[in-house]
């Protein structure tokens, strides 16, 4: 079985999703939201880790995993907050989950994420380069002509997905799915926005991200592409 582990003071919570969790393969097994229980959540050889955003601290505390460790991390709450689902996303969490709690929902994003972030993971040792823009997946890190950029997270999400699908146009739906964990909606702007700003920090490199008219956006192999079906 695969084991994922629950950081929470919550025993109700853990008890709600052990069993149908069991049921499909996983086993759960529950930390306190203190530092040890912190490190036994990274250093358990967990697949996934919960984390209950119910706890004071719950985004410090998805930050100093984020940085500590690449295990996926899914933020759970009882209630859905616009704010604390930005700040979730922001933070390096790779899913947000509202309640009222639904194992079946639980275990469904589960998968979805173990789906997604696994071939990444298998490729996190290898540094990926389109141009003059360096990415290394393990450190999250990213170099423009050997000059560090600082990158939100979701910025960095969006510029690693284009980049390894570099040449490929990517969907407005594919890459909101992709980077910013949650479905594009017609009046949704908010990845045009990371966009904007990701171009402005990759300076003149970011002319290589294009708006593909009616689809997406593209991840330019070389800096003099045809401009009849892209727009910078």
């Amino acid at each position: 079985m695969e084991s994922i582990v629950l950081v929470s003071d919550n025993a109700d919570l853990a008890l709600l999703l052990r069993g149908p969790l069991a049921a499909v393969g996983f086993r759960l097994s529950l930390a306190l939201q203190t530092p040890g229980g912190l490190i036994e959540s990274l250093d358990g050889g967990h697949c996934v880790v919960l984390l209950d955003a119910t706890a004071r601290g719950s985004m410090q505390m998805l930050q100093w995993c984020r940085l500590r460790s690449t295990v996926p991390i899914i933020v759970v709450s009882p209630h859905r907050h616009r704010a604390e689902l930005v700040a979730a996303l922001e933070s390096g969490a790779a899913d947000y989950i509202a309640g009222p709690l639904d194992p079946d929902e639980v275990i469904a994003r589960i998968r979805a994420v173990l789906r997604r972030e696994r071939p990444r993971q298998s490729l996190s040792g290898q540094t990926l380069d389109v141009g003059g823009i360096q990415i290394a997946p393990a450190a999250r890190a990213v170099r423009v002509c050997g000059t560090l950029v600082e990158l939100t997270s979701v910025e960095y999400d969006i510029l690693e997905y284009l980049v390894r699908e570099a040449g490929r146009a990517v969907s407005r739906d594919e890459l909101m799915a992709a980077a910013c964990r949650r479905q594009a909606s017609p009046l949704d702007r908010s990845l045009d926005v990371h966009v904007s700003h990701l171009r402005r920090k990759l300076l003149s490199h970011g002319t290589r991200i294009r708006t593909v008219r009616g689809i997406g956006y593209m991840m330019a192999l070389v800096e003099d592409v045809p401009r009849r079906f892209y727009k910078s």
